[in-house]
């Protein structure tokens, strides 16, 4: 639900709050495929080390530090453009951590249908981003680059204590969930 947001605005902010020519603007945002198979390889290195709920409890809490960091940055996110790439980059790494837990434990119990369930996945998945794509470049048009902050920063702490009431803070009762499905 993130990266959407982030990806509508970023050139905005990038070209509009601080001045950068097209070309820089575009390299910029041409890195965050790197930073995306950086946490693809974390998971293929740690998938076999980690259970899939550690490491995806590790990720939903360095989401919500992601979450707060932004808000931290909000009264200098028109200053530097470092400080707003940094959380771009952490909340992007961060999401490619959780993505292939996630979807492994969305996709066991459906393993005969797993073709429809992640088609059902993909378009419930578009629903939620689009909502707060349309809201985050609300508030990025009416604030700024402090907008784009304040409306990321919340989506990552609620999601993550979105995760947290469904799942619980407890251990066993979700590995209990994972072994049985």
């Amino acid at each position: 639900t993130n990266v959407p947001p982030m990806l509508s605005n970023i050139s905005f902010v990038l070209e509009g709050e601080f001045g950068l020519s097209v070309i820089l603007c575009s390299l910029l945002i041409g890195s965050i495929p790197a930073v995306i198979l950086l946490g693809n390889s974390y998971v293929f290195v740690n998938a076999k080390k980690l259970p899939r709920w550690k490491l995806l409890r590790i990720a939903i809490i360095v989401q919500a530090c992601v979450g707060c960091a932004a808000f931290l940055v909000m009264p200098v996110a028109s200053m530097t453009v470092w400080s707003d790439m940094l959380i771009f980059y952490a909340m992007v790494l961060d999401n490619s951590i959780i993505q292939v837990p996630l979807n492994t434990l969305y996709l066991q119990p459906l393993k005969d249908i797993a073709g429809f369930a992640s088609g059902i996945q993909a378009f419930l998945c578009s629903i939620a981003p689009s909502v707060a794509g349309a809201a985050a470049t609300a508030a990025t048009n009416w604030v700024g680059a402090a907008g784009l902050m304040a409306s990321l920063g919340t989506i990552l702490v609620c999601c993550s204590l979105l995760f947290w009431a469904i799942f619980g803070l407890r251990a066993h009762a979700s590995e209990a969930l994972c072994r049985r499905v």
